[in-house]
Order: C-alpha cells, then sequence, then structure tokens
C-alpha cells in the first residue's frame, strides 16, 4: 500500500523523470540559491520524486548532509539509487519520517500543489527545523496551473491514458501539427516562498 499523497503517482519514477526532470532539475539550481543553502547545512527534501533536487543538494552540502522523502517508494527508490549515500525514506508530506530540530533546511520543489493538506505540511516542515533553520517551497504558478484545467485539459497523463487509442493518436497528431518535429520553447513560471519559522 502507498503512503498517502503517492496515489497520483502510480508512474515509473523513471518515466516521470523523463517528463518532469525537463522542468525539476534547471528549476532546482534557482531554488536552492533562492533559498541560500549553506555549505555545511542538513538539508531535507520534501516531495523528493526521482531526485532532482536532492541531486542538486548533494553536489552543494554532499551526500551525508541531505535527508529526502517521498510517498512514492518507486521514486524514493530511484532517488536513492540515483542520490548514493543520501538517507532516503518513504513518507507523506503531511507526516514526515524524521524527527523534530533534525535539519537546518527543509526544502519542497514542486509539491505542496499535490498535497492533499498543504498547511499540515508546511507545519511539518516546520517541525524537523532545527532553531532558526529556514523552510522553502517552489510551485507553479495558480494562474498557469489552471489555464490547462480551464481549458478542459486536465491532468495531462491521466486525460490522456483515459481516452481511446484512436483518440490519443488523434490529440498526439494534433499536438504534433502545433509544435512540429523541430526543437520548441515550453516557459513556465513558477513561485518560491521561504522563511524562519517561529519555534
Amino acid at each position: 500500500m502507498q503512503p498517502s499523497g503517492a496515489g497520483g503517482f502510480n508512474v515509473a519514477a523513471e518515466a516521470y523523470d523523463n517528463f518532469m526532470g525537463r522542468y525539476s532539475t534547471p528549476l532546482a539550481t534557482q531554488f536552492v540559491s533562492f533559498v541560500g543553502v549553506g555549505s555545511t547545512d542538513q538539508v531535507l527534501d520534501v516531495g523528493c520524486g526521482p531526485g532532482a533536487l536532492t541531486a542538486e543538494l548533494v553536489r552543494l552540502v554532499g551526500a551525508a548532509n541531505v535527508v529526502a522523502c517521498d510517498p512514492s517508494r518507486p521514486f524514493a527508490a530511484a532517488c536513492a539509487r540515483r542520490n548514493p549515500g543520501v538517507d532516503v525514506r518513504t513518507g507523506a508530506a503531511e507526516h514526515l519520517p524524521f524527527d523534530d530540530g533534525s535539519v537546518d533546511a527543509a526544502l519542497s520543489e514542486l509539491v505542496l500543489h499535490f498535497v492533499g493538506d498543504p498547511p499540515a505540511a508546511a507545519a511539518e516542515q516546520a517541525r524537523v527545523l532545527r532553531a532558526g533553520g529556514i523552510s522553502a517551497a517552489v510551485v507553479w504558478d495558480f494562474d498557469e496551473l489552471w489555464a490547462g484545467f480551464d481549458q478542459g485539459i486536465g491532468p495531462a497523463g491521466s486525460y490522456l491514458k483515459a481516452l481511446s487509442a484512436p483518440s490519443q493518436q488523434a490529440v498526439r497528431a494534433a499536438l504534433f501539427n502545433r509544435v512540429g518535429p523541430g526543437p520548441f520553447t515550453m516557459t513556465a513560471l513558477a513561485r518560491a516562498a521561504k522563511g524562519h519559522p517561529p519555534r
């Protein structure tokens, strides 16, 4: 049984990373810079997925100073394979499997919009922080996220899988006609926040 929060990610970690990695990997560098993670900080990646943010944190502070968790067991396993030496656990953002005051920074990249209870997740990030620690999150801009729903698109993968094979091919052909065979640029806006929760 998957922990709470993992239900929307019943896909192979590699497939998810092939799709989301193109966004989460470059965003991780900018997010870590925005947060101001110190080179000796003990850092938690909340909702680590296959490990894009975790890898950036390892690059900055070393594997021994990074811990991570994800509600999806396959994603947590993929993160551990990608980031040897990192303590990767299975757990939901609303119930982090880490002790009180155990990290200097708790970061969540593109996670809170998937969490069932965002205030509980924020409280958990605060709980695991040492005094003076920093909690930070980055999410997609709501207006950009909503535009797809407003146009009837819905979550792309689930929507597409619900279609018949001929309908899937029609959607693929329409998208291919729109973007063509060559490289194309996609832009997105993300919003980040950071702070030192009160004790």
